[in-house]
């Protein structure tokens, strides 16, 4: 037992080393073309009130009405690997990706300049647009609160962002089990 403590102790102090020294990271500026983004500088953006769901609220919209409804996962596809996406999206769209920098020598967070356009396929794939109602999830919310910010400028009416994500998502299912 005191085993199992030790090393929970040793992990609770490596997670938090890890974002000190993410954290600390100064982020290069910003270019006109193409904002350059650090994990740690990515915060929520509160959709309003009427653009976020509880994942109980959208796991009943899908039962009820499926096939008039995009529901999309926007992790990146190393996340989705790694956790698996939920059985009832219909598509992996990454709103943010990582890419090398070269002259830095690492990872950094940059927006998918295909999403929008991404989003807009996998709609035509289902015989809907931007009028129907399009479900958006992360890993905790605040991607997909982005995400459906973007979309709503993009002419998008009934865009949702899962709150909580997929960690409130899945505590949802357990609770339900």
């Amino acid at each position: 037992m005191k085993i199992i403590h030790k090393i929970g102790q040793l992990v609770v102090v490596f997670y938090l080393l890890t974002i000190i020294t993410a954290c600390s990271i100064q982020p290069t500026p910003p270019t006109k073309e193409q904002p350059i983004i650090t994990a740690c500088s990515i915060q929520p953006t509160p959709p309003t009130k009427e653009q976020h769901l509880t994942p109980e609220e959208a796991d009943d919209l899908l039962k009820k009405n499926n096939e008039n409804i995009l529901f999309v996962d926007v992790r990146t596809p190393a996340e989705v690997a790694s956790k698996e996406m939920l059985a009832l999206a219909d598509a992996n769209v990454p709103y943010l990706l990582k890419k090398w920098n070269e002259d830095q020598k690492k990872f950094e967070w940059k927006i998918n300049n295909d999403f929008v356009s991404t989003i807009g396929s996998r709609l035509k794939e289902k015989d809907l647009d931007k009028q129907d109602t399009v479900i958006l999830i992360c890993s905790e919310g605040s991607r997909s609160a982005k995400a459906v910010n973007v979309l709503a400028k993009e002419g998008y009416k009934n865009v949702y962002s899962v709150i909580g994500g997929n960690i409130k998502w899945k505590e949802m299912e357990e609770w339900e089990e």
